[in-house]
């Protein structure tokens, strides 16, 4: 496989930040991260790896969930399409 863990941690880092922008004046409460089996195969010999660029934006006090995905379905203007080797951030927030 050929990959770049440093690309891969800058992605992490803008989705943790393009997540942190859309959820505008919510308190965030939850991130849900789904990130393809290929990040788990660059990141072998650092478990987790990916989820540090995260947890440094998000912070301690923002609990992180997820699991690995084998790609997802993306419909696109010439049809159906499988996209793989991305990472996804879900980030729920409360209106206080």
């Amino acid at each position: 496989m050929v990959g770049s863990a440093s690309a891969c941690l800058e992605a992490a880092a803008k989705a943790a930040r393009q997540a942190l922008t859309n959820i505008g004046a919510a308190r965030p409460i939850l991130a849900i991260v789904f990130a393809d089996i290929a990040w788990k195969m660059l990141f072998e010999t650092q478990p987790g790896g990916e989820i540090a660029p995260i947890r440094e934006i998000f912070g301690p006090e923002i609990p992180i969930a997820g699991g690995y995905t084998v790609g997802q379905i993306h419909k696109s203007e010439s049809g159906i399409e499988l996209l793989n080797q991305h990472i996804e951030i879900m980030l729920l927030g409360a209106i206080d």
